[in-house]
């Protein structure tokens, strides 16, 4: 019963992943597996500071800014990275997303309705 439960969320568009996460640690209870609980409660609460997060949860990005120079004034103009040693230039073209699948469900939710990605504020030195 659950297994269908979790196969119906993940078939539908509109479906929760969170849901689904949440179904899957009851059923794997129920089962006996706790082997893959970590992962569960991971996806479900936010992978910890020191936590290296799976593959799949890393994004390539690209530095955005607004730029103001001898009065010209470019609004979110694509910076330049070649100039950056390769460990600058890894962090900040590269993003470990650790936070919780609900969140990520909801900015993925925003996204589709008013356009705003995610964004990560980088100090400016």
């Amino acid at each position: 019963m659950l297994l269908n439960d979790i196969i119906e969320i993940l078939s539908d568009g509109k479906g929760s992943l969170e849901s689904a996460l949440l179904k899957t640690k009851i059923l794997m209870r129920q089962l006996g597996h706790k082997e893959l609980s970590t992962w569960v409660n991971s996806e479900l609460s936010g992978y910890p500071v020191d936590a290296v997060v799976p593959t799949y949860r890393t994004v390539h990005t690209t530095p955005h800014g607004s730029v103001i120079l001898d009065g010209w004034n470019w609004k979110d103009t694509l910076l330049p990275t070649s100039n950056l040693v390769d460990g600058l230039k890894e962090n900040i073209t590269k993003l470990n997303v650790s936070s919780s699948i609900g969140s990520i469900e909801e900015q993925v939710k925003t996204y589709r309705t008013k356009g705003h990605g995610l964004v990560r504020q980088l100090p400016p030195e």
